[in-house]
């Protein structure tokens, strides 16, 4: 812990307390990062070449510091010193799916009930966008499920980057079959622990379960697992049974689970309800710039708010526009998210100028806060738009769906329309 310690600090980190594999620490600003280490082999290192195994971990960390997505958890910086390389990544205070499971176990809520859903979709949006960049997760599981201070779900500890290995006690019970056949682990071996994950969610019990992992893998290759409870929707149960198919190649790909009517249909509720959350949270940021002085140039962060208010109402029109019936036609489905992303970005600018003027502010720290669970609310919503959309298009495109069917689930999603009060100041 000293040598670490010692390391940290000549980056500009202070270390605040150990956690599996390495550390909790403040930078400057005093924002919480987690900070791993990883051991490489001194014999391996030669100057500054990497052996294959240190190099791919480098690799894939350098991958993933470019990734940009509300539901995967940032990689923020790294470096190597000595035979000790360190990832430093965004802290999830909120802990993590696995100790949800756990407490739902000891003390039940309608709650987490209530959630499943929603973390298996924001999940499935994560996944997506890492297979889309050519990555793989290869360590789906609960406890690798993160949740920030906000509730907001994070996608973490990536297979390589974690230091270890998929083949681990612990991690057998959500390897897919092919791979304890030896067959090499693609982006439909995740999509196998993806659904372990969701029946673990649901039935608060691992799909596959033994005394030991010489028991577990006939399990696995038979694939065998014991019902979703009755309470579960067929469709719900019928996208399990489709994941949970012996042949990888067949099993649907995150990009086909999201365009899923169901799925298309709870997403487009669940951002409509995300812009509700959003007005409230300027709302409390209202609350608190009523209390501050003037700032330079004549401009209060009172008049600031009524622009992000602006920005939020111009996310709710393009929800709308998402929800128009399906014959306006994906071209203009896919404008709308282009002014969405647009709009989004507005808004970030806007609120990171009420940053800066509340610097010397008193009321920083909840200011500070208040604007970052915005703007994580901000960012989802404008990706799940982008889900939708793409969604919708291929939906469309499927021959295998009847026209009358999509038009049939648009209007569903349709059904409730937004707080049309939304603008009002």
């Amino acid at each position: 812990m000293g040598k670490t310690q010692s390391v940290l600090e000549e980056k500009g980190y202070t270390t605040q307390k150990e956690v599996e594999n390495g550390v909790i620490a403040t930078d400057k600003h005093g924002d919480q990062f987690v900070i791993k280490e990883i051991k490489l082999n001194k014999a391996t290192l030669q100057t500054s070449v990497l052996n294959s195994s240190a190099g791919e971990i480098v690799s894939e960390v350098e991958s993933l510091r470019q990734i940009s997505h509300p539901h995967i958890v940032s990689y923020k910086n790294s470096f190597l010193e000595d035979n000790c390389y360190y990832i430093v990544t965004d802290h999830c205070a909120k802990g993590n799916l696995s100790q949800k499971i756990q407490e739902q176990k000891t003390n039940p809520t309608e709650e987490y009930s209530e959630k499943i859903m929603d973390w298996f979709v924001k999940i499935c949006m994560a996944l997506k966008h890492v297979h889309d960049q050519g990555l793989l997760h290869r360590e789906l599981r609960p406890q690798n499920i993160l949740l920030t201070e906000f509730e907001t779900l994070r996608l973490g500890a990536f297979g390589s980057v974690n230091g270890k290995a998929t083949n681990e006690d612990g991690m057998v019970c959500y390897l897919g079959p092919e791979i304890l056949t030896g067959g090499m682990y693609d982006t439909k071996s995740d999509i196998w622990s993806l659904g372990c994950v969701l029946y673990e969610l649901c039935t608060l019990q691992c799909a596959f379960t033994a005394e030991n992992t010489i028991k577990l893998i006939p399990q696995i290759l038979g694939g065998f697992y014991p019902s979703l409870p009755k309470s579960s929707s067929s469709e719900l149960c019928d996208l399990l049974c489709d994941i949970f198919q012996q042949d990888p190649t067949i099993r649907p790909s995150a990009g086909e689970i999201m365009a899923k009517p169901f799925i298309i249909s709870f997403l487009t509720k669940k951002s409509e309800k995300t812009v509700e959350e959003l007005q409230t949270t300027l709302d409390k940021l209202r609350t608190l710039a009523d209390g501050l002085e003037s700032m330079h140039k004549g401009t209060t962060i009172g008049s600031l708010t009524g622009g992000v208010i602006g920005a939020a109402g111009g996310i709710t029109s393009i929800v709308g526009l998402i929800l128009a019936p399906f014959t306006l036609g994906a071209s203009l489905i896919v404008t709308g998210v282009g002014i969405g992303v647009a709009v989004a970005g507005g808004a970030t600018a806007g609120v990171s100028n009420i940053t800066n003027m509340v610097n010397q502010s008193t009321d920083r720290l909840a200011m500070k806060n208040i604007i970052k669970e915005f703007q994580e609310k901000m960012n989802s919503v404008v990706i799940s738009l982008q889900d939708i959309a793409e969604g919708l298009e291929a939906l469309k495109q499927s021959s295998s769906i009847p026209i009358e069917v999509i038009k049939c689930s648009v209007r569903h999603y349709t059904k409730h329309k937004l707080n049309d009060n939304i603008h009002a100041a």
